[in-house]
C-alpha cells in the first residue's frame, strides 16, 4: 500500500505542475517517493542463499510461464549470484522447470545430461557446455552442482529440473573458447555416425572441404563465395535429410536423441546465418562493423530457439531465461545519439508470442570492476566502470540508499508511469543502451556493486 506521505507528495506536484514541465529535482523527489515504498530489499544472494527475502516475487510473476532476467554487463558476479538465488526460488516455490542461458545451444546438451544424472564430472561440464567465456566464471559452475544435487534428491518418477542454451552454438566471434563454430555440425554427423554410417560417410566427404573455414572464426573470411553458397547449400540439405528420416533415425536411436541432432543441424544453419555477413576476405584487422547486423540475427533465433526449448518440456512448463539487457527487453534498443535501431531484442518476440506470460526484470548495476576472466592472471586487466550519468535511468535508481532491492514497474501512478516510460540511457558502468524504461521492463533489480569470480 503506498504512503500516505507519497499520496500527499503526488497531490501537490499534480496540481502545481506538469509532468513535462517538472523539474529534475520533482522528478527524482517523485520517484523517490513511491519507489521507497514499492521497493523490496533483497538480503543475501548465491546458490546457497536463503530465498526467504524472494516471497514477493510470488505477487510479481504471478502464473506467466517465461520470467526473463537481464544481465546489465557479461561478467559480472553480482547479476550471476542474484540469478541463482532467483532460480532456486523459481523451482523451489514456483515449481519452474528449467533455465534457459545465453549459451550455445547444441553444447548445452553437455549441461543438461551432466544435471540429470551423466557420469561426466562437473568440470568437463562447465567447459564442454559453456559457450562465449561462460565457463570461466564460478558462478555457472555453482548453478550446474545445485542442479545436479536438486535432482539426485529428487524420486525416481519426478521430473528434473533442466538446463538449456538458446544462443548461436560454437561461440563464433569468440577465439579462446573451448568448442569452436563448426561444433554444431559435427556433433550431427556424430549422430549420423550412429543411425546410418553410409549417409554419414556421404555427409562428412561435402562437408571435409569447408570444416577448416568453420574451425575459426578467423578462417571464413577468405571462404570464396561460391564456397561460402555451397556450405549453406549442403547444410540445409543436412537438414532436409533429418527430416525426411525422423522415424527411421528415432527408432535407431531415441526421441530425445533425434531431437537434439534434428536441433543441432538448425544450429549449423545458424552458424552460417552467422558468418554468410561477414565481407569477404575480412580479417581481425578490419574490424567487426559487419558484426552489427548479427545482433538481429541472433535476438531472432534466440526466440526461436526457446520455442524449441518449450517444446522439450513438458506443457505449460515455466522457465527462466537469462540473457543480457539488450536480449531482454520488449521494445526496440537503441545506441546513445542514434536514431537507427540497434536491434529487435529476443523480449520483443515473446513479448508478441507470449503476451502476459512474459515477464522480464531489468538489471542494473552501479560501481565496481569486471574482469576477461579468460585471459591469463599475469596480464588480465580489470575493467573498472564509471558512474551512471544524471540522465541516466541508474542514477535514479541508486538514490534509494538500498544495496539491492526488486521494485514492480507496472504498479507506478499515473503522471510517475509516463515519466518512467520516457526513452533514456541505461548505464551499466562500461556503456550506455537507449529504450523506454517501464515499456521494455516490467520489473527492475537493482543489485549495486559489480565484481569478477573468475574459476582461474
Amino acid at each position: 500500500m503506498q504512503s500516505l506521505r507519497f499520496t500527499i507528495l503526488l497531490c501537490v506536484l499534480a496540481k502545481s505542475i506538469s509532468l513535462h514541465a517538472q523539474t529534475r529535482d520533482d522528478l527524482q523527489a517523485g520517484f523517490m517517493a513511491w519507489a521507497k515504498d514499492a521497493a523490496q530489499p533483497v538480503s543475501e544472494i548465491g546458490i546457497d542463499a536463503p530465498t526467504t527475502s524472494l516471497s514477493f516475487l510470488k505477487e510479481m510473476i504471478g502464473e506467466a510461464r517465461i520470467v526473463g532476467f537481464s544481465e546489465a554487463v557479461h561478467g559480472g558476479t553480482e547479476p550471476m549470484a542474484f540469478r541463482n538465488t532467483l532460480f532456486r526460488f523459481l523451482v523451489e516455490e514456483m515449481n519452474f522447470a528449467a533455465i534457459v542461458l545465453e549459451s550455445g545451444l547444441t553444447e548445452s546438451r553437455v549441461l543438461n545430461d551432466y544435471v540429470t544424472g551423466s557420469d561426466m564430472n562437473l568440470a568437463d561440464a562447465v567447459r564442454q557446455g559453456f559457450t562465449f567465456g561462460f565457463h570461466d566464471f564460478r558462478q555457472n559452475a555453482e548453478l550446474l552442482r545445485w542442479l545436479r544435487e536438486y535432482n539426485d534428491a529428487l524420486g525416481a518418477d519426478e521430473p528434473k529440473i533442466e538446463i538449456f542454451g538458446i544462443d548461436v552454438s560454437g561461440s563464433p566471434g569468440n577465439l579462446g573458447a573451448p568448442r569452436n563454430p563448426d561444433t554444431a555440425l559435427l556433433v550431427v554427423l556424430d549422430y549420423l555416425d550412429a543411425v546410418n554410417t553410409e549417409v554419414a560417410a556421404r555427409y562428412r566427404v561435402k562437408v571435409q572441404d569447408f570444416l577448416p573455414a568453420l574451425s575459426s572464426t578467423n578462417n571464413y573470411g577468405p571462404v570464396p563465395e561460391a564456397e561460402r553458397n555451397g556450405l549453406t547449400a549442403t547444410i540445409n540439405d543436412l537438414i532436409s535429410h533429418l527430416e525426411r528420416y525422423e522415424f527411421e533415425y528415432t527408432a535407431a536411436s531415441s526421441r530425445l536423441d533425434y531431437a537434439w541432432a534434428l536441433q543441432s543441424a538448425i544450429s549449423a544453419r545458424q552458424v552460417d546465418n552467422w558468418f554468410r555477413n561477414m565481407p569477404q576476405d575480412w580479417v581481425l584487422s578490419d574490424g567487426v562493423q559487419w558484426n552489427q547486423v548479427n545482433l538481429r540475427v541472433r535476438d531472432r533465433l534466440l526466440a526461436d530457439n526457446l520455442d524449441w526449448v518449450l517444446g522439450m518440456l513438458a506443457p505449460d512448463s515455466r522457465v527462466l531465461v537469462f540473457t543480457s539487457v539488450a536480449h531482454s527487453a520488449k521494445t526496440p534498443v537503441y545506441e546513445p545519439g542514434s536514431t537507427e535501431v540497434l536491434t529487435i531484442p529476443m523480449g520483443r518476440y515473446l513479448d508478441g508470442r507470449f503476451d502476459a506470460d512474459y515477464v522480464n526484470i531489468l538489471n542494473m548495476v552501479n560501481g565496481g570492476e569486471i574482469a576477461f576472466c579468460s585471459a591469463p592472471k599475469d596480464v588480465r586487466q580489470p575493467m573498472l566502470f564509471s558512474s551512471p550519468p544524471r540522465d541516466s535511468a541508474e542514477f535514479y535508481f541508486s538514490q534509494l540508499g538500498m544495496s539491492r532491492y526488486l521494485v514492480d514497474l507496472r504498479e507506478a501512478p499515473e503522471g510517475l508511469a509516463e515519466w518512467l516510460a520516457e526513452t533514456r540511457q541505461h548505464w551499466n558502468g562500461l556503456g550506455a543502451l537507449v529504450f523506454p524504461t517501464s515499456e521494455a521492463f516490467d520489473l527492475v533489480y537493482y543489485g549495486g556493486e559489480v565484481g569478477s569470480d573468475c574459476v582461474n
